[in-house]
């Protein structure tokens, strides 16, 4: 037989996992710790899984109401590989009226207008 220590938790315990089981919620799982404070009684932790499968929750008191936790949000990645531009080198055309080669210049130069129709790295 439970001690009477133990039958809240483990009544808390049997409510949560029949909600997770029948009902819309998160899954759920539910441990008692094995400390108790004599302020506010046995320690019950609570861990939900959210849609992606990242896990909250926390740790109450047996005697405190049951929280309400906040579901962290899934993370969105995006990736978008973009090509290295072309860099000119030194004394390279990187500019001017119908050029269609490189317009950025290899580090440490700068693409110096001579006139409309060229543009070199210096």
């Amino acid at each position: 037989m439970l001690s009477s220590a133990l039958k809240l938790p483990a009544i808390l315990a049997l409510l949560v996992l029949i909600e997770a089981v029948v009902g819309d919620g998160p899954t759920i799982t539910t441990t008692t710790s094995p400390q108790e404070s004599s302020a506010t009684g046995p320690i019950i932790c609570v861990d939900y899984l959210n849609e992606c499968g990242m896990m909250y929750g926390g740790c109450f008191a047996s005697t405190s109401p049951w929280p309400t936790f906040s579901k962290p949000p899934c993370a969105t990645t995006t990736s978008t590989s973009k090509m290295a531009e072309p860099t000119q080198t030194r004394w390279g055309q990187c500019g001017g009226i119908g050029w269609t080669g490189a317009v950025t210049c290899g580090s440490p130069y700068t693409c110096t207008y001579l006139n409309d129709w060229y543009s070199q790295c210096a």
